[in-house]
């Protein structure tokens, strides 16, 4: 991968337990349209309408060190990772003929009252196009994948770390980072639409999966 890329506007500390309920229209009044404009356009597009995170920014992660550098721009948004668990795994290196960079395979679910939640995230990256230099480092295409599996669904356009090809960034832009604070300060049962609009839905139990490339 080439460098992916972000820019950032601070986050007020993207929320410690989340937000499932309770606030103004959920969220205290604190956000506008165009906030929810971009949390559907870069997640609760997926669904249509519903958001999907984790409950709260306290996430465990598998076989990847906790002072990994990769970390280093998703903690300073406020996402705290611990080993207690497997929420974020990463599988490792694959050798396939495959024209990604690295992928992450997520699984999410709803309950009865129409909050939908990750299960699991799986991150792979592809060594046979890193190591014949067709990606950027290892390092930055695992910040890539990471922040699909914090709830990045969509990718950007723009030249920074989260583009659907890598850039030779690790920039966050600040709308991604005002789209996350948005993300984990919101209530779960939430349904937004295009033109940033949102209402409350309950729903049934239902599973899902998932993927998010990046490509060279």
């Amino acid at each position: 991968m080439k460098k992916l890329l972000i820019s950032l506007l601070i986050l007020s500390g993207i929320g410690c337990q989340g937000n499932t309920q309770g606030g103004i229209d959920g969220d205290g009044g604190l956000y506008t349209k165009e906030d929810y404009q971009l949390v559907y356009k870069y997640n609760a597009f997926k669904l249509d309408g519903p958001i999907i995170r984790w409950p709260t920014s306290w996430i465990s992660l598998s076989n990847l060190p906790l002072d990994h550098k990769a970390l280093d721009i998703w903690k300073e948004l406020g996402f705290v990772f611990t080993q207690v668990g497997s929420e974020i795994v990463y599988d490792g290196e694959s050798q396939e003929d495959a024209p990604y960079c690295g992928r992450a395979n997520w699984r999410w679910k709803s309950d009865t009252n129409g909050n939908y939640w990750f299960k699991s995230c799986n991150i792979i990256i592809n060594a046979r196009k890193h190591t014949t230099y067709q990606c950027d480092s290892v390092e930055n295409t695992l910040r890539h994948e990471i922040g699909h599996c914090l709830g990045i669904l969509g990718h950007t356009s723009d030249g920074t770390l989260m583009d659907p090809t890598s850039n030779n960034s690790d920039e966050l832009p600040n709308y991604i980072k005002r789209m996350l604070e948005v993300l984990y300060n919101t209530r779960t049962d939430v349904r937004i639409e295009e033109d940033g609009s949102k209402s409350y839905k309950i729903n049934k139990n239902e599973e899902y999966s998932g993927n998010n490339y990046i490509n060279d």
